[in-house]
């Protein structure tokens, strides 16, 4: 399956919803403030580096959402679109996030 992948921006933050939407399972762990708008620029200023999408004709298909804590690495946040599961597009966005991660903490 043919799919580009790149770093997640707050412009995406619709997109981001759409996607979570896509589950009941996601909409029912969303954090009112940490997955507000605000929270998620916030989040996306402090680990940029390490937050990804992955998209299909314009449309995003899969994200993950990680940064460091202090010493440690947290994958806070993955979704792939029903439509898209079972592909490998979580393991390779978790694989990225996983790489960004291990980068930063050096």
């Amino acid at each position: 399956m043919d799919y580009t992948v790149r770093p997640m921006t707050i412009d995406d933050y619709a997109s981001m919803l759409m996607l979570w939407g896509s589950s009941e399972q996601n909409l029912q762990t969303l954090d009112p403030a940490e997955d507000s708008y605000d929270g998620i620029a916030k989040y996306l200023s402090r680990n940029h580096n390490s937050c990804f999408a992955a998209e299909k004709d314009g449309n995003m298909i899969g994200m993950v959402l990680s940064g460091l804590y202090g010493q440690r690495a947290v994958i806070r946040k993955t979704c792939v679109h029903p439509d898209f599961q079972r592909m490998g597009v979580d393991t390779y966005l978790v694989a990225l996030a996983q790489e960004a991660l291990a980068k930063e903490s050096q």
